[in-house]
């Protein structure tokens, strides 16, 4: 008997010490997927400023190209101005 209870307060000393470390292990993945959240948040912050930008970008482009096929046509037109008829 003194045995048998030996052997089973070994035994629920090893349980008791595999169940912290699982807790701590559980712990350690719940930081790392809260981590990984506030990451792929950032990530994702950047991304759509970056999406913005290139929009800009994009609309600045298109204006300057507006603005140069306008003045090569006023050029055009300037060096003859039998064209300015049809603008």
């Amino acid at each position: 008997m003194v045995s048998g209870t030996k052997g089973s307060s070994t035994m629920e000393k090893l349980m008791g010490q595999i169940l912290v470390e699982l807790r701590a292990i559980e712990l350690s993945q719940e930081e790392a997927r809260r981590e990984t959240k506030d990451q792929l948040t950032q990530l994702n912050t950047q991304l759509t400023l970056f999406s913005s930008r290139v929009s800009q970008v994009e609309l600045r482009v298109s204006d300057l190209d507006l603005e140069d096929a306008g003045t090569r046509r006023e050029s055009t037109t300037s060096r003859n101005p039998n064209w300015k008829i049809f603008s």
